[in-house]
């Protein structure tokens, strides 16, 4: 027979199955192989955005994001985990994104494109507006210095035209 429980208790006892069936997932993986040095294409908004929070999560030291509006809000609550880790935040965006102990630019995005760079040894890009939404993921040094260049040119730029906000 089926009896109703409160809402609540309902709830706990779902989140604390997941969190069983977890560990005992973490118990059985296999060794943690190393980070990918190929490139990755990842289809689909979802994915894409769920790719960003593993990065962010997984960072140990710094974290560069230039993004649209849209997908920083996306990402926030793992961005200001990240700062309250005390790893350096560098966010670049176009409307007037807030984030209190990171690192802030202004520059105007017309698009959902993206640039991700964590601990300057990974790299995502790629854009949300295409149909279906692609980015391409890499560990590759090559592509990650290529990145990195380009985001330090476009602070650069930012930093000499005035629309630096702070930190």
């Amino acid at each position: 027979t089926y009896t109703a429980v409160p809402i609540g208790e309902f709830c706990h006892n779902r989140l604390h199955k997941l969190e069983q069936l977890r560990d005992d997932l973490v118990r059985h993986l296999p060794a943690k192989k190393l980070p990918v040095e190929g490139y990755i294409t990842i289809t689909g908004e979802e994915k894409i955005m769920q790719q960003m929070r593993n990065m962010i999560d997984e960072a140990e030291a710094r974290i560069y994001v230039a993004a649209a509006p849209k997908v920083l809000r996306g990402i926030r609550p793992e961005l200001k985990r990240a700062v309250d880790r005390g790893l350096k935040v560098v966010v670049i965006d176009s409307d007037g994104f807030e984030l209190e102990g990171a690192i802030l630019y202004r520059a105007k995005y017309e698009t959902d494109q993206i640039r991700l760079i964590t601990d300057s040894s990974r790299v995502l890009t790629g854009e949300l507006a295409g149909d279906p939404p692609i980015c391409l993921y890499s560990g590759k040094e090559n592509l990650v210095v290529l990145f990195k260049e380009a985001l330090k040119n476009e602070i650069t730029l930012i930093q000499l035209t005035g629309s630096e906000t702070g930190r």
